[in-house]
Formats: structure tokens, sequence, C-alpha cells
């Protein structure tokens, strides 16, 4: 079984930033613009926030009490920070009807994010489902039927179906992180966590 630490290593190597460039996909961007969503929310209504995202009332004011050039190293550049709670069959279930373009549109808030989100996805598992599924923390057949969907239905989708994500870390190195506990600890802690949750739901 491979080590925690042999495991951050490869992820870092350099063919992956090259991958990401290849397939026109920024994780950064995208990552950091889901973080100060939760930061704009958790500043307006912290108990949704807390509800949304699935983290404790602590962890929320941390976060919306945090300085905004903070969360530019909390973003990953390959390990997306968020797990998507959105129930995957939905999703795999609304891309596979046939008269998807027939369904309401429901016009949902943040659609233009959720676009980028599984236009990301769309493309990564377009070359690499392994890649996709690492990177998001989502199972082999929601990447395999993204990665076989149209632009159109991405774009129809992401219009049609609100989003919901929790963190795919542990809350304490985030806590950690926001209060200035070793941050370079912090952040080590936090790729660990997704790394580990990541392997473990593979051989589950």
């Amino acid at each position: 079984m491979i080590k925690n630490l042999d495991m951050e290593a490869v992820i870092q190597r350099s063919y992956l930033s090259g991958f990401f460039q290849a397939v026109k996909t920024n994780i950064y961007e995208l990552d950091l613009a889901i973080w100060h969503v939760l930061r704009k929310l958790a500043k307006k209504e912290p108990s949704l926030a807390v509800e949304q995202f699935q983290i404790k009332l602590e962890t929320a004011q941390q976060i919306a009490q945090a300085e905004e050039d903070k969360f530019s190293k909390l973003a990953s550049e390959v390990l997306f920070s968020f797990r998507l709670c959105t129930a995957e069959s939905d999703i795999i279930h609304f891309l596979k009807s046939v008269d998807y373009a027939d369904l309401p549109q429901m016009s949902a808030s943040n659609a233009e994010l959720y676009t980028q989100y599984w236009l990301a996805i769309h493309r990564v598992a377009g070359c690499n489902r392994n890649i996709a599924h690492f990177c998001f923390g989502i199972s082999q057949e929601l990447a395999k039927t993204l990665a076989q969907a149209s632009e159109a239905q991405i774009r129809r989708l992401a219009n049609s179906k609100p989003l919901q994500f929790s963190l795919r870390s542990a809350e304490q190195p985030i806590l950690d992180y926001f209060s200035n506990k070793n941050i370079v600890d912090a952040l080590i802690k936090k790729q660990m966590t997704i790394l580990k949750n990541t392997w473990y739901d593979r051989i589950r």
C-alpha cells in the first residue's frame, strides 16, 4: 500500500500540471471560487453555511472572519477541496435521460460556477477518469458519465441542478490554518486527510 507521503509526492509531479494545461482546466481557480462562495455565505448567513457545507458553526465563523488573501494558500492546484454532496445517482440519471432537454430548467443560482465545475470534470474525465476521481473525489461511474456527456448537456445540468458541497478534508486543519497555528503543518494535514479519504473511497 502506498504511504501518505508517497501519494503526496505522486500528485505533485509536474506531469499533472501539464495535464491540466492540456485539458484547459484550472482547478486552483475553481477551488478558490468555491472557498469565496463559502466565505460569503458564512459572513451573511452562518447557519446556512453550516447546513449547506456540512461544517461546524465554529468553522463557519473562522471562515467568515478570515481575510480574503488567506484563501489563496488554502485553495489547491491538484486536490479539489470540496466533495460533491448532491446525489450522484441524480446527476447520472439526468445526463443519461434521453429527453433531458425537455426537463424543466430551474436557473440555479451560481449556474456559471456550476458550469465551470462540471466542465472541469468533463474535460479531465474525458482524458483520464482516474485523475478525475482522484482530484475531485467523485465516483468512477460519475466520471465516466460526465466524460461521455456533451457540453450542451453539461451546461443544461449546471442550470438545472443546484449543487451542494462539503469539505473533503477534516475540519481541524482548516481551523488550525485560520487560527494561524502552524500554517504549513495545517495545509499538509488538509491535503493528507483528502488523500486518505480518497484512497479509502477507492478501495471500499
